[in-house]
């Protein structure tokens, strides 16, 4: 044999033997716990024991101000932000007289909302008008 064709046999098996040594090594790893979901598919997730309805969120603040014509609050948080969050005749206040319609009364008061929802979506669900000191 030549010396390019001993060359080419060479390199052909140690190619060849190091495709088999990497496919071998592939072969003996342990699948991983959680495989990730093919594309296009959905992975299962577990159901949780309760499921609330919707999770509930809080915003304290000063009432800057009241909308009753869109029945929005707009409250400032202890970042300075301005918050928005829309309210409804289901809503429950304490702390204010009249309940929804004494908040209108209740400007520059520290309030603590709780509410569902995100975003322009924000529905109070409890409103506490805390007493002034």
């Amino acid at each position: 044999m030549t010396i390019i064709k001993k060359a080419t046999a060479t390199t052909t098996a140690l190619v060849f033997t190091s495709l088999l040594g990497v496919s071998a090594s592939f072969a003996q790893q342990p699948p991983s716990p959680n495989p990730a979901p093919a594309p296009g598919t959905r992975a299962e997730q577990p159901m949780p024991a309760e499921r609330p309805a919707a999770q509930a969120n809080t915003v304290k603040g000063e009432l800057v101000r009241v909308d009753a014509a869109t029945k929005m609050l707009v409250v400032k948080t202890a970042l300075g932000a301005e918050e928005k969050i829309l309210y409804n005749d289901a809503t429950k206040v304490t702390g204010a007289k009249d309940g929804v319609a004494g908040l209108a009364n209740a400007s520059n008061s520290n309030i603590t909302i709780k509410f569902t929802g995100t975003g322009a979506d924000r529905l109070a669900t409890e409103i506490t008008v805390d007493k002034k000191p």
